[in-house]
């Protein structure tokens, strides 16, 4: 009874070790939103960088719209996954 009792426990702290780190991409997600479009500008294309060809500040605000629209969907289901984890 007590190995089965302790094979238990060892299970659950695995699967919650496993969930924290799956709030962390969540936490990662926010960050990567929040720097993005104040670094996205200056990525290198083909013709030069976005910041170039359209001005720094038209360029942070499509970042800014794009990922504004990006970052709820990923940790919508980053959560969703997060919530299918636990009921497993």
């Amino acid at each position: 009874m007590d190995v089965i009792q302790y094979n238990r426990e060892k299970e659950l702290e695995e699967e919650l070790k496993k969930l924290s780190k799956e709030k962390r991409k969540i936490w990662r997600l926010i960050a990567v939103g929040i720097i993005m479009p104040f670094i996205g500008p200056f990525i290198p294309m083909k013709r030069g960088t976005l910041a170039e060809r359209m001005g720094y500040s038209n360029a942070v605000i499509m970042f800014g719209l794009i990922v504004l629209v990006a970052i709820p969907i990923g940790c919508y289901m980053q959560s969703k996954k997060i919530n299918n984890q636990k009921k497993k």
